[in-house]
């Protein structure tokens, strides 16, 4: 559920830690942590960590910002422009009216990734979980995935001594995904998942999911049938949440960087 923004202090808090992105007038963009020191209306006061002073050096003012932080209760995404800067120290002027999202589903995104998935035989939740961590165990000795671009994303080439797997759209989030899938699944049924992430290099997320619905869509010019499938994330290492919610907060970069 997205709630109604409220003042900037709300979700804004001093001493709380966020990711910030800048557009630079290159076309490049700078991603680094920060501290919030205060909030004063629309100036967010923050300072940045000695490893990223030279990236916030780069900075002009003016250039667009994008600030990402999370509580307990929800995540929060404000935008704004570069104001001045002093050493480690920066202000950020914000506009426009804050994003939230309960933590619980997280930011959402379209993204165009290579997912494969199956259904256990055993849907008992205790030989899902073992076998998931089997599987994780064995990953530390499995090499990178192999790849080549297709259609602005990636192909992955005989996974798992399998066939090739093409990107698809997914509706993808830490806290789950939504596909178009060909067969209809039960709510409640688990499902092991696979997620291929285009980061510098190919990140394997290996997850257990859970069906919350499953609604046959119908299609123009094609009889096959397909379903809209919602699910949520029941394993999931937090490390790999952490790179999905990297992932999808890089590809909003990229989204702002298109549009300017």
């Amino acid at each position: 559920m997205t709630e109604s923004p409220g003042p900037y202090s709300v979700y804004l808090r001093p001493q709380h830690q966020v990711r910030v992105g800048f557009h630079l007038a290159d076309n490049n963009v700078i991603d680094l942590n920060a501290v919030i020191i205060s909030i004063n209306d629309d100036i967010l006061h923050l300072e940045t960590f000695g490893s990223s002073t030279v990236q916030l050096s780069q900075v002009s003012a003016g250039a667009p910002a994008i600030i990402l932080s999370s509580e307990n209760w929800a995540f929060c995404r404000c935008q704004g422009v570069f104001d001045t800067t002093v050493g480690r120290d920066f202000t950020i002027r914000l506009h426009g009216e804050p994003e939230i999202q309960q933590r619980r589903e997280h930011f959402r995104m379209d993204v165009f990734i290579p997912i494969c998935y199956s259904l256990p035989d055993d849907q008992q939740i205790s030989s899902v979980e073992g076998i998931w961590k089997a599987r994780r165990m064995m990953c530390e000795f499995t090499d990178l995935p192999k790849a080549v671009p297709y259609q602005e994303s990636v192909k992955i080439l005989n996974w798992d001594g399998g066939p090739d797997i093409e990107p698809t759209r997914v509706n993808l989030s830490g806290g789950g995904l939504r596909i178009k899938a060909p067969e209809q699944y039960s709510p409640g049924a688990y499902l092991n998942m696979n997620l291929f992430l285009p980061m510098a290099s190919i990140k394997v997320i290996d997850a257990v999911v859970s069906i919350i619905r499953s609604t046959e869509i119908r299609l123009n010019l094609d009889n096959r049938p397909a379903f809209t499938t919602a699910m949520k994330f029941v394993f999931l290492a937090e490390r790999d949440r952490e790179s999905i919610i990297n992932y999808i907060f890089n590809e909003q970069r990229n989204a702002l960087r298109a549009q300017l």
